[in-house]
């Protein structure tokens, strides 16, 4: 049997046992079965019990990994709002890892976050250990503007050049 069947077969019968009340419906048992089925890679599969689990927590842990979860699903939107209610309801291990995964998710939106993406990633890099990652993405974000705003300077300009028609009259 292989690591993912076994995985697969772990988070069945725990899931099982859990619906049937025959497992405790407590935070940590809903993580274990979050667990086994993010390592079989069934992040689908693993949202539901870690959403229980972290609805059950204490601190914000369990809902930076629902939203890291939720990334891994390209789920954009609600890897935002996950990760902003762990930055909010706090006691996390690494709150400048949440503020960069939240930058990401921002990014990952579109043009339209790019601020609010940028606000993230700022704010990351005041954490300890968080600093070379965050810059880095500010960097890439502020490449990407500068380069738009050299683009729309440039097509303005060509616009006004031919705009002038003394240029074909001459």
């Amino acid at each position: 049997m292989t690591p993912s069947e076994l995985s697969h077969k772990i988070s069945s019968i725990l899931e099982k046992e859990l619906d049937s009340g025959r497992i405790k419906d407590e935070e940590k048992n809903w993580e274990q079965l979050a667990n086994a089925w993010l390592s079989a890679r069934e992040w689908n599969k693993a949202i539901p019990p870690l959403k229980k689990a972290a609805e059950m927590s204490e601190d914000g842990e369990l809902f930076l990994r629902l939203g890291q979860t939720f990334m891994q699903e390209e789920n954009w939107k609600e890897a935002e709002e996950n990760i902003k209610y762990a930055i909010k309801k706090g006691d996390l291990d690494n709150p400048g890892r949440a503020w960069l995964l939240l930058g990401i998710t921002r990014n990952k939106k579109g043009i339209k976050y790019e601020n609010s993406a940028l606000f993230a990633f700022k704010r990351s890099s005041c954490y300890e250990y968080m600093d070379s990652d965050s810059i880095r993405w500010v960097k890439v974000i502020e490449s990407k503007q500068a380069r738009r705003e050299a683009d729309r300077i440039a097509a303005e300009a060509a616009e006004a050049e031919l705009a002038d028609d003394s240029i074909y009259f001459n």
